[in-house]
């Protein structure tokens, strides 16, 4: 009881200290306070979120050329590093034990690796948690009514974010108690100040925020990108399963955002879950879902809205050898109806396969920038190294070139580490650029390391 005791009354005397530091003692209170438990781990200077879209989407589709500036210069780094810590914090939920990045995990593309999500109180979700990248576009941007969740029941990513969070099932909050209960935190009240430029809290402030941090998810390292781009090429069995995506795939998962804007009939079996038929009430529209977008698939599942098809390969033989309508359907622009299986040989959908591979970005799969705050991060330390460290292409084959923000010319040690620890490259720089060269690295991931004294950044490079 004494040992209880003590324990109590030194943590509440460590929590006042803390409390009593001021500004210019921030960051020595913000991880002695995260190493406790009682705020995220945030570094010194926000990471940069600013998206870059590919010459060849600003050139080949006229919707990202019109939206390029809202694109690449819309989200604030402050906002989404508020966002970031509104994304994975359990106050959110009635019973402080379920986030957004509870249903939405990193490693899985932001989607859910379970066919239905465990909400607050142990409620079960009655839908497969979709992936949420590449949103940059569904604000803003008209028509309007382009439908986010799988019935498709909101078109605005702004008044979406909040909608899990009021959600019975979901996370289970009163809109009206949400203010208070992040003012009564040690590190809410400062991050809202931060990202807005003035004191206080509010929803409009924390959708804000969420859509900051939502909006920046996207996928454009992943190996299609670069193939567009012509920094890259396709294997000769991706090449394949290109043409067989684009005969019998890509009406409904439409390049380059691998999604369509309308909910459609997939030929999946209609159930009890009506889909977009529920909200509509008519009887063409029952069974009908959002078509999600295909980019990270391999990292996705469980699949369709019921996370009924465990793996890939089963959600092919399902488009191969099973899909029917209730009556005939038309997409795209060939007049054609879909009315029955497509058909695919082993080798097709092989090859299919490794097209889809080729969707994959392990920036977003991999990047802390989208990690969750309130777990200790094993490469990341607190510095003031520069704030933007881009490197591009990444991944590369060849070379590739590290961009730092380094207007004083300071002298930067740069080192390429294997995964195992062994040092592959060491040089130093003080420039703004260095070109790096493959040499002997093989094919692979290795951390890039940026450090300057006793501090140190580190990006992860992928060799290919």
């Amino acid at each position: 009881m004494k040992k209880s005791y003590f324990i109590g009354l030194s943590s509440f005397c460590l929590i006042l200290l803390l409390s009593s530091f001021t500004m210019s003692d921030a960051p020595t209170r913000q991880k002695m306070m995260a190493f406790l438990g009682l705020e995220p781990y945030l570094p010194e200077l926000p990471y940069s979120y600013k998206v870059k879209i590919p010459d060849y989407l600003v050139d080949g589709y006229f919707w990202v050329e019109q939206n390029q500036s809202y694109i690449e210069n819309g989200i604030s780094d402050k906002k989404a590093t508020l966002g970031r810590v509104l994304f994975y914090d359990k106050i959110l939920s009635a019973d402080n034990k379920v986030s957004c990045g509870t249903c939405h995990q990193q490693a899985h593309g932001f989607a859910d690796n379970k066919p239905f999500s465990e909400g607050v109180f142990g409620q079960q979700t009655f839908r497969n948690a979709p992936n949420i990248n590449d949103l940059f576009w569904k604000l803003d941007y008209e028509p309007a009514n382009i439908p986010l969740f799988w019935d498709a029941r909101a078109n605005n990513l702004h008044e979406m974010l909040l909608m899990p969070i009021i959600n019975a099932q979901e996370m289970g909050m009163y809109e009206i108690g949400i203010p208070n209960k992040l003012e009564n935190t040690t590190y809410y009240p400062a991050l809202f100040e931060d990202a807005f430029g003035e004191p206080g809290i509010d929803v409009e402030k924390l959708k804000e925020a969420l859509k900051h941090f939502v909006r920046s998810m996207n996928t454009f390292d992943s190996k299609y990108d670069r193939v567009k781009n012509n920094d890259d090429e396709f294997t000769a069995a991706e090449a394949a399963g290109e043409q067989v995506f684009n005969t019998h795939c890509n009406t409904c998962h439409t390049a380059p955002l691998f999604s369509v804007f309308t909910p459609i009939l997939n030929g999946f079996p209609i159930g009890s879950d009506l889909g977009f038929g529920a909200l509509s009430e008519l009887p063409a529209d029952s069974g009908k879902f959002k078509s999600p977008s295909l980019r990270n698939v391999m990292a996705t599942a469980p699949y369709m809205h019921n996370g009924s098809f465990s793996t890939l390969e089963e959600v092919l033989q399902f488009y191969s050898d099973e899909i029917e309508f209730p009556f005939e359907v038309y997409y795209g622009s060939t007049g054609q109806p879909i009315d029955g299986s497509f058909n695919m040989t082993d080798d097709e959908i092989q090859n299919l396969t490794a097209f889809l591979g080729t969707l994959t970005s392990n920036n977003l799969l991999t990047h802390p920038k989208w990690s969750d705050p309130f777990v200790e991060p094993s490469s990341i330390k607190y510095s003031v190294l520069p704030n933007q460290i881009d490197v591009f292409p990444n991944p590369f084959s060849k070379s590739t070139t590290i961009n730092l923000e380094n207007p004083y010319a300071e002298t930067f040690k740069i080192r390429i580490v294997s995964l195992n620890g062994q040092v592959m490259k060491e040089f130093t720089s003080n420039g703004k650029s260095v070109d790096l060269e493959r040499g002997n690295l093989v094919d692979g991931a290795y951390m890039l390391e940026i450090s300057k004294e006793n501090q140190m950044k580190t990006v992860r490079l992928i060799v290919q």
